[in-house]
């Protein structure tokens, strides 16, 4: 799988959105998303079309940085390329 785009839903939480259906268990697993911020993610939760992950941190998002994703696999069990995704805030 690869992230198509990602949208912010609000100051505390972003959607990812994948190219396929992800892996509910490695979705879900907040140890697979990191920010440069070191801001904690509170949740990352696997929508109802089982290709988008909403993450929700610990307090609002203010600044421009960095999300790193690893190890999450789609339902064939590939697994994403380890990608560091610019975010932006404003």
């Amino acid at each position: 799988p690869v992230i198509v785009e990602y949208s912010i839903s609000s100051a505390t939480a972003l959607a990812l959105i994948f190219s396929e259906k992800l892996d509910p268990q490695t979705a879900e697993d907040t140890a697979h998303y990191n920010l440069s911020t070191r801001v904690p993610i509170l949740s990352a939760t696997l929508q109802n079309d089982s290709a988008t992950v909403t993450l929700t941190f610990r307090e609002a998002l203010r600044k421009s940085q960095t999300l790193s994703v690893e190890d999450v696999t789609d339902r064939s069990g590939n697994r994403i390329e380890p990608k560091v995704i610019p975010i932006t805030y404003t």
